[in-house]
Protein backbone atom coordinates (compact mmCIF):
# COMPACT_ATOMS: atom_id res chain seq x y z
CA UNK A 1 0.00 0.00 0.00
CA UNK A 2 2.73 2.61 0.76
CA UNK A 3 4.25 2.05 -2.69
CA UNK A 4 0.84 2.25 -4.35
CA UNK A 5 0.12 5.51 -2.51
CA UNK A 6 3.52 6.99 -3.38
CA UNK A 7 3.67 5.99 -7.03
CA UNK A 8 0.01 6.15 -8.06
CA UNK A 9 -2.34 7.96 -5.70
CA UNK A 10 -0.21 10.90 -4.49
CA UNK A 11 1.04 11.92 -7.98
CA UNK A 12 -2.51 11.77 -9.31
CA UNK A 13 -3.87 13.88 -6.45
CA UNK A 14 -1.04 16.38 -6.89
CA UNK A 15 -1.69 16.71 -10.64
CA UNK A 16 -5.42 17.15 -10.08
CA UNK A 17 -4.69 19.82 -7.46
CA UNK A 18 -2.39 21.71 -9.84
CA UNK A 19 -4.91 21.52 -12.67
CA UNK A 20 -7.83 22.57 -10.47
CA UNK A 21 -6.08 25.53 -8.87
CA UNK A 22 -4.60 26.64 -12.19
CA UNK A 23 -7.92 26.36 -14.02
CA UNK A 24 -9.83 28.33 -11.39
CA UNK A 25 -7.22 31.08 -11.03
CA UNK A 26 -6.83 34.28 -12.99
CA UNK A 27 -3.28 34.10 -14.34
CA UNK A 28 -1.65 37.06 -16.05
CA UNK A 29 1.48 36.33 -18.11
CA UNK A 30 3.45 39.57 -18.14
CA UNK A 31 6.11 40.45 -20.73
CA UNK A 32 5.30 37.28 -22.69
CA UNK A 33 6.51 39.01 -25.84
CA UNK A 34 10.02 38.52 -24.46
CA UNK A 35 9.52 34.75 -24.52
CA UNK A 36 7.90 34.84 -27.97
CA UNK A 37 10.80 36.78 -29.44
CA UNK A 38 13.45 34.54 -27.91
CA UNK A 39 11.80 31.34 -29.11
CA UNK A 40 11.38 32.72 -32.60
CA UNK A 41 15.05 33.59 -32.92
CA UNK A 42 16.76 30.97 -30.76
CA UNK A 43 14.56 27.86 -30.82
CA UNK A 44 14.16 27.35 -27.13
CA UNK A 45 14.90 28.99 -23.79
CA UNK A 46 15.91 28.00 -20.27
CA UNK A 47 13.28 29.00 -17.70
CA UNK A 48 14.89 29.94 -14.39
CA UNK A 49 12.94 30.45 -11.15
CA UNK A 50 13.28 29.99 -7.42
CA UNK A 51 12.33 26.84 -5.56
CA UNK A 52 8.99 27.37 -3.88
CA UNK A 53 7.70 29.57 -6.72
CA UNK A 54 7.15 26.82 -9.27
CA UNK A 55 3.46 25.99 -8.84
CA UNK A 56 1.96 28.41 -11.37
CA UNK A 57 4.79 28.21 -13.94
CA UNK A 58 4.48 24.40 -13.89
CA UNK A 59 0.76 24.72 -14.57
CA UNK A 60 1.05 27.33 -17.30
CA UNK A 61 3.95 25.77 -19.26
CA UNK A 62 2.64 22.20 -19.15
CA UNK A 63 2.49 20.11 -22.34
CA UNK A 64 4.94 22.38 -24.20
CA UNK A 65 7.97 20.15 -24.86
CA UNK A 66 9.82 21.33 -21.77
CA UNK A 67 12.61 19.33 -20.11
CA UNK A 68 13.73 19.49 -16.49
CA UNK A 69 15.92 17.65 -13.99
CA UNK A 70 14.60 15.83 -10.94
CA UNK A 71 16.59 14.27 -8.12
CA UNK A 72 17.06 10.55 -7.55
CA UNK A 73 15.64 10.81 -4.04
CA UNK A 74 12.25 9.54 -2.90
CA UNK A 75 10.91 13.08 -3.18
CA UNK A 76 12.35 13.16 -6.68
CA UNK A 77 10.41 10.00 -7.56
CA UNK A 78 7.18 11.72 -6.57
CA UNK A 79 8.09 14.94 -8.34
CA UNK A 80 8.96 13.06 -11.53
CA UNK A 81 5.62 11.28 -11.65
CA UNK A 82 3.75 14.53 -11.02
CA UNK A 83 5.38 16.64 -13.71
CA UNK A 84 5.65 13.88 -16.32
CA UNK A 85 1.90 13.54 -15.94
CA UNK A 86 1.68 17.23 -16.88
CA UNK A 87 3.61 16.74 -20.10
CA UNK A 88 7.14 17.55 -18.93
CA UNK A 89 10.11 15.35 -19.81
CA UNK A 90 12.72 14.59 -17.18
CA UNK A 91 16.21 13.34 -16.51
CA UNK A 92 17.24 12.23 -13.03
CA UNK A 93 20.08 13.81 -11.09
CA UNK A 94 20.89 16.94 -9.09
CA UNK A 95 23.57 19.50 -8.43
CA UNK A 96 24.81 17.37 -5.52
CA UNK A 97 24.52 13.85 -7.01
CA UNK A 98 24.96 12.61 -10.59
CA UNK A 99 24.60 16.18 -11.83
CA UNK A 100 27.15 15.94 -14.63
CA UNK A 101 25.77 12.73 -16.08
CA UNK A 102 22.19 14.02 -15.82
CA UNK A 103 23.07 17.21 -17.67
CA UNK A 104 24.87 15.22 -20.36
CA UNK A 105 21.75 13.10 -20.78
CA UNK A 106 19.61 16.23 -20.87
CA UNK A 107 21.69 17.77 -23.63
CA UNK A 108 21.76 14.50 -25.58
CA UNK A 109 18.04 13.76 -25.51
CA UNK A 110 16.39 17.16 -25.74
CA UNK A 111 16.22 18.65 -29.21
CA UNK A 112 17.30 22.14 -30.21
CA UNK A 113 13.75 23.45 -30.12
CA UNK A 114 13.02 22.12 -26.63
CA UNK A 115 12.81 24.40 -23.62
CA UNK A 116 14.47 23.63 -20.29
CA UNK A 117 13.20 24.58 -16.82
CA UNK A 118 15.16 24.76 -13.58
CA UNK A 119 14.65 25.86 -10.00
CA UNK A 120 18.13 27.31 -9.79
CA UNK A 121 18.60 27.23 -6.00
CA UNK A 122 17.93 23.49 -5.60
CA UNK A 123 17.67 20.84 -4.58
CA UNK A 124 18.09 21.87 -0.94
CA UNK A 125 19.24 25.46 -1.06
CA UNK A 126 20.74 27.67 0.19
CA UNK A 127 17.62 29.78 -0.21
CA UNK A 128 17.71 31.96 -3.35
CA UNK A 129 21.34 31.23 -4.16
CA UNK A 130 21.96 30.23 -7.78
CA UNK A 131 23.66 26.89 -8.40
CA UNK A 132 26.02 26.78 -11.42
CA UNK A 133 24.51 23.83 -13.31
CA UNK A 134 22.18 26.01 -15.36
CA UNK A 135 25.13 27.89 -16.82
CA UNK A 136 26.63 24.67 -18.20
CA UNK A 137 23.39 23.98 -20.07
CA UNK A 138 23.26 27.56 -21.34
CA UNK A 139 26.86 27.40 -22.58
CA UNK A 140 26.42 24.09 -24.36
CA UNK A 141 23.11 24.93 -26.01
CA UNK A 142 23.48 28.64 -26.66
CA UNK A 143 19.99 29.13 -25.24
CA UNK A 144 19.19 32.28 -23.25
CA UNK A 145 18.19 31.98 -19.60
CA UNK A 146 14.77 33.53 -19.02
CA UNK A 147 14.20 34.64 -15.41
CA UNK A 148 10.67 33.99 -14.20
CA UNK A 149 9.05 36.06 -11.46
CA UNK A 150 5.89 34.88 -9.70
CA UNK A 151 3.40 36.70 -7.49
CA UNK A 152 0.27 35.13 -5.98
CA UNK A 153 -2.55 37.01 -4.23
CA UNK A 154 -4.16 34.36 -2.03
CA UNK A 155 -1.70 31.71 -0.94
CA UNK A 156 -0.34 29.54 1.81
CA UNK A 157 3.41 29.75 2.48
CA UNK A 158 5.06 26.72 4.07
CA UNK A 159 7.30 28.85 6.28
CA UNK A 160 9.04 25.87 7.91
CA UNK A 161 10.29 24.44 4.61
CA UNK A 162 13.68 25.66 3.39
CA UNK A 163 12.22 26.99 0.12
CA UNK A 164 9.20 28.75 1.73
CA UNK A 165 6.97 26.92 -0.76
CA UNK A 166 4.04 28.98 -2.05
CA UNK A 167 0.78 27.10 -2.54
CA UNK A 168 -1.79 29.22 -4.41
CA UNK A 169 -5.37 28.96 -3.26
CA UNK A 170 -8.19 28.20 -5.73
CA UNK A 171 -9.69 31.24 -7.53
CA UNK A 172 -6.69 33.41 -6.73
CA UNK A 173 -5.00 36.03 -8.90
CA UNK A 174 -1.45 35.41 -10.08
CA UNK A 175 1.20 37.08 -12.20
CA UNK A 176 3.95 35.12 -13.97
CA UNK A 177 6.45 37.54 -15.46
CA UNK A 178 9.15 36.89 -18.06
CA UNK A 179 12.19 38.93 -17.08
CA UNK A 180 15.13 40.19 -19.08
CA UNK A 181 17.05 37.27 -20.65
CA UNK A 182 20.52 36.40 -19.42
CA UNK A 183 23.07 35.23 -21.99
CA UNK A 184 26.01 33.10 -20.93
CA UNK A 185 29.36 32.60 -22.63
CA UNK A 186 32.33 30.47 -21.61
CA UNK A 187 34.41 33.45 -20.54
CA UNK A 188 32.02 34.56 -17.82
CA UNK A 189 32.98 34.12 -14.19
CA UNK A 190 30.53 31.79 -12.40
CA UNK A 191 30.22 34.03 -9.35
CA UNK A 192 29.58 37.06 -11.52
CA UNK A 193 26.92 35.44 -13.68
CA UNK A 194 25.27 33.90 -10.61
CA UNK A 195 24.79 37.38 -9.16
CA UNK A 196 23.42 38.63 -12.48
CA UNK A 197 20.86 35.81 -12.66
CA UNK A 198 19.87 36.16 -8.99
CA UNK A 199 19.25 39.88 -9.50
CA UNK A 200 17.28 39.16 -12.68
CA UNK A 201 14.96 36.66 -10.96
CA UNK A 202 14.52 38.94 -7.95
CA UNK A 203 13.76 41.87 -10.27
CA UNK A 204 11.19 39.81 -12.19
CA UNK A 205 9.58 38.75 -8.92
CA UNK A 206 9.40 42.35 -7.69
CA UNK A 207 7.81 43.49 -10.96
CA UNK A 208 5.28 40.64 -10.79
CA UNK A 209 4.33 41.77 -7.27
CA UNK A 210 3.90 45.35 -8.47
CA UNK A 211 1.61 44.29 -11.31
CA UNK A 212 -0.42 42.06 -9.00
CA UNK A 213 -0.95 44.86 -6.49
CA UNK A 214 -1.55 47.66 -8.97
Amino acid sequence: MPSFMQFRVLPLLARLTILFIGATSKIKIAEENTLTGLKKNNKGVIFAFWHGHQFMPIYYYRNKNCWTMTSKSRDGDLQTRIIEGLGYRTVRGSSTKDGASAMTSLLKNAGREADYAAAVDGPRGPYHEVKPGIFYVAQKTGKPILPIGVAVKTRHIFSKSWDKYILPMPFTKCVVLCGKPVWVDEKMDVEQISKILKNAIDDATQKAEQILNS
